[in-house]
Order: structure tokens, then C-alpha cells, then sequence
């Protein structure tokens, strides 16, 4: 993953001005304090009804596109891993005064992944993260003897957050702005 400030991300916009194919480019730089400029890609659209295609380069080397996008808007972008293998699997056993133990069946050797936990299914909170090693990894949670009603899920690839974290929003955004002027 790249920095949280997404400095040194390339952000470049294919989109037809003035009945013209244009390509736009503007990097994520850190100036000076003094500056004050802040840390997003503005492009200015005149009368284009749409950006054709929005590229992102972060910094670590993922690249995401996006296609059709619409113009005179904010848009937050998170740097994301894509992931194509199988999904990875998880069974839960019987829970004991010491909490509940959970079997993940990992995903591919090298993907980066997480356990989270829910008492309500829209607030998660991490409580494992790790590189998969391909095989079978055993976690206890010790919490779980706190509330009345528990749901996991693992996700890959997780956001580079901390265990523990309440929905961590430790990723890379980057804000995007495309107007017309």
C-alpha cells in the first residue's frame, strides 16, 4: 500500500473537450506547509459530459481505471489490491470461557487478509490481519464472551489498518475532482 497521503500518485483523465480527445495528468505532491495546496487532482472539464477513462498510479505500483465517470463532482478514491483467487474459508467452534475459536482456510499464499467482527453486520472491527501463508490459520476471540450476538467475515485484500481498529480508515484516498468550467 502506498502512503496515506497518496503523494506521488499520478491521476490521469482520457475525456473529449470541445469535441477534442484530451488526456490530463496531475501528480499528488507534498509542497511546503506554507503552500497550502491541498492534496487532490482538479481537472478542469469545460464542456465534457464525462471523463472517458480515470486512471490512478499509486505509489507501491497498483494501478486501478475506472471507465464513464461523471464530471462535476468529488470523488475519494481507495487505493485497492485486486485479488482473483479462491475465497478464503472460515468455521467457527464451540465457544468456551476463554472465547471463540475460528478456523480460517486462507487465501492464496501471499495475499494479505483479515478477520473482522460484528455485533450489528454494518459496524466492523478488525481482529486479525495477516499475510496468508496458503493454509490453515486457528485465532480465538476472546471478546466474543461480551456480547450477545457475534458475526465474522475475512476479507481479502484487507486496508491496512491495525487490529482492533473500529472500521480503520487507515487507506490511501485520494480525492478527485473533475469540473466544468
Amino acid at each position: 500500500m502506498s502512503n496515506r497521503a497518496a503523494l506521488g500518485a499520478k491521476v490521469r483523465v482520457e475525456t473529449t473537450i470541445g469535441g477534442k480527445a484530451i488526456r490530463q495528468l496531475r501528480e499528488i505532491a507534498g509542497l511546503a506547509w506554507y503552500a497550502g495546496a491541498p492534496l487532490l487532482a482538479h481537472f478542469g472539464l469545460d464542456d465534457a459530459t464525462n471523463v472517458a477513462t480515470l486512471r490512478v498510479e499509486w505509489p507501491s505500483g497498483i494501478v486501478q481505471e475506472f471507465t464513464n465517470q461523471p464530471v462535476d463532482q468529488f470523488r475519494t478514491i481507495v487505493e485497492h489490491e485486486p485479488y482473483n483467487g479462491p475465497a478464503p474459508g472460515l468455521a467457527v467452534g464451540a465457544p468456551s470461557a476463554a472465547g471463540l475459536p475460528l478456523t480460517i482456510q486462507e487465501p492464496l499464499a501471499g495475499a494479505r487478509y483479515a478477520v473482522e467482527g460484528s455485533t450489528d453486520l454494518e459496524n466492523w472491527a478488525m481482529l486479525l490481519a495477516r499475510t496468508s501463508t496458503g493454509g490453515t490459520q486457528s485465532f480465538t476471540d476472546t471478546k466474543t464472551t461480551n456480547y450477545p450476538t457475534r458475526f465474522y467475515r475475512v476479507t481479502v485484500p484487507w486496508r491496512n489498518a491495525e487490529p482492533g481498529a473500529r472500521n480503520a480508515q487507515r487507506e490511501s484516498p485520494l480525492a478527485f475532482r473533475a469540473m466544468r468550467w
